[in-house]
């Protein structure tokens, strides 16, 4: 069975771990932009040497549902792979979902996509049509947690939902590590919460804080990331007397 992934996620080695334990009758096929920019910095794309990976112009890599293909440059590199099955890493309102399915009618392969959102965002025309389109034509889909699962059944999704996690965490990395020399340099001398990703309101960082507040025990935050909310790291340190870095 030959199997085409279309995902920004797999542009990186590292996230790629998991299809080392596809079975050998699959044969699988990576297609990525070459770059994508992202909150914290811009990425360019690490070849696989393990699979087949045609790298495509992508515009708008920035954008979580305005993000697509060049056109020319995904038909041919589908009409290349020959999948039986195209696997696009995308929310169901993606631009490039919707080329891929308009492609199926071409190709005539089976389509599946991937979806985080748990909660149903507000949409431009464009958008609640794409997500229209994909309901419809897509052969299946894969929830990354039971919250998208159920918002894909409650707008009339009828096709197979498996409920999977976009990544997992190889153990042998991100393991547990108490390095005291760098607690030191940090000045972390109390009961410590990390955060490391995106300082965007939608994290949740800021109901974080208020839950942290109310803490009776001594406590620090160390936040490790950039964004939006950086603009108002001064005033979350002389608000909760926390150090950031």
């Amino acid at each position: 069975m030959r199997v085409t992934i279309i995902s920004r996620t797999y542009m990186l080695r590292f996230n790629r771990d998991k299809w080392r334990y596809v079975p050998a009758e699959i044969t699988l096929h990576l297609i990525t932009p070459p770059r994508v920019r992202h909150t914290l910095q811009t990425y360019t794309v690490q070849i696989s040497e393990r699979w087949p990976h045609t790298v495509v112009p992508g515009y708008w890599t920035q954008r979580m549902s305005g993000f697509c293909f060049s056109p020319r440059g995904l038909f041919f590199a589908l009409r290349r792979a020959r999948p039986d099955l195209v696997q696009v890493d995308e929310e169901p309102a993606s631009l490039a979902l919707l080329q891929v399915l308009a492609l199926k009618l071409i190709f005539g392969y089976r389509v599946i996509f991937f979806t985080w959102e748990n909660l149903a965002p507000a949409r431009s025309v464009l958008g609640k049509l794409n997500t229209l389109i994909a309901l419809r034509w897509a052969d299946g889909a894969i929830a990354g947690n039971t919250g998208a699962m159920h918002l894909l059944q409650r707008m009339g999704f009828k096709k197979p939902i498996a409920l999977i996690p976009q990544l997992g965490m190889n153990e042998e990395i991100f393991k547990p590590s108490r390095n005291v020399a760098l607690r030191r340099a940090l000045g972390l001398n109390a009961f410590t919460i990390g955060y490391a990703g995106r300082l965007v309101a939608g994290k949740g960082l800021l109901h974080l804080l208020e839950a942290l507040t109310r803490l009776s025990s001594p406590w620090q935050w160390l936040v490790v990331g950039n964004g939006p909310l950086k603009l108002e790291r001064g005033d979350l340190e002389d608000r909760t007397a926390i150090r950031n870095q």
